[in-house]
């Protein structure tokens, strides 16, 4: 990597579903995604250092 470069990491999740195991690419940024959860009512909820994010409930 360049020296003047930023880092970037690279995020996915797995999802188990009926059929198996399912991977999900969450894509690379200077701030990864930390955490990643359903919540009860459905939704998917990931959170990164400086951002959060919903999905809309199904």
């Amino acid at each position: 990597m360049p020296a003047n470069a930023r880092p970037r990491s690279c995020s996915a999740v797995l999802v188990r579903d009926a059929t198996g195991w399912q991977r999900g690419e969450l894509g690379c940024a200077e701030a990864p995604v930390r955490m990643a959860a359903t919540l009860a009512d459905g939704r998917v909820m990931l959170a990164g250092n400086r951002d959060l994010w919903l999905r809309p409930a199904p």
